[in-house]
């Protein structure tokens, strides 16, 4: 069976994992793979466990789970992560997109 580009990213992802456990990046793109695979439950977890600390590498992460807080109906969360993504990195194409995002549901 061959796995597809998100199946091959979570399982390097996870055995990236296993050498550094605390790797708050590393549990951010796993939750980013599992948001792409449709395991939206899994993603939200990882994605609780890698963003306690924000820096501006992982504004597209916060991107990504507000836009998954859009789909779930939980509009202030979704507010919440995409005024960090633009805080973090205005300039960059997430920023701008976060940004717009905030602005379409105000």
């Amino acid at each position: 069976m061959r796995l597809g580009a998100h199946e091959r990213a979570e399982a390097d992802l996870r055995e990236a994992l296993e050498l550094s456990p605390k790797d708050r990046r590393l549990r951010a793109w796993l939750g980013l793979a599992l948001l792409r695979l449709g395991r939206e439950e899994q993603a939200l977890s990882e994605f609780e466990s890698s963003l306690d600390r924000p820096e501006p590498a992982l504004a597209p992460v916060f991107l990504e789970r507000g836009e998954l807080h859009v789909r779930l109906g939980r509009i202030p969360a979704a507010q919440s992560d995409f005024r960090m993504a633009f805080m973090l990195a205005p300039r960059s194409p997430e920023g701008l997109k976060a940004r717009d995002r905030l602005g379409s549901l105000a």
